[in-house]
């Protein structure tokens, strides 16, 4: 599970993430509206999944709080 941390990281880093890729490909091919693909990635673009973020500081060696002492060091305002 550690690897969606990976995928999720373009958020703090970029501005989107996993939700906006999926979206604009779902636009692409016409499954969904533009419309649509905003709403969906408003509400899901944002969000780390806590197992996710576990299995990663497991792995890491990490606590949470130095997980994301870490990651606001990067964080692109």
């Amino acid at each position: 599970m550690a690897y969606i941390v990976h995928l999720w990281m373009k958020y703090p880093k970029f501005g989107f993430s996993r939700a906006t890729d999926i979206a604009s490909r779902w636009v692409r091919k016409g499954k969904i509206t533009r419309d649509e693909a905003v709403n969906w990635v408003m509400h899901h673009d944002h969000l780390l999944d806590h197992r996710a973020m576990e299995d990663f500081c497991s792995f890491m060696g990490y606590r949470p709080r130095q997980f994301w002492d870490i990651v606001e060091k990067f964080w692109n305002p």
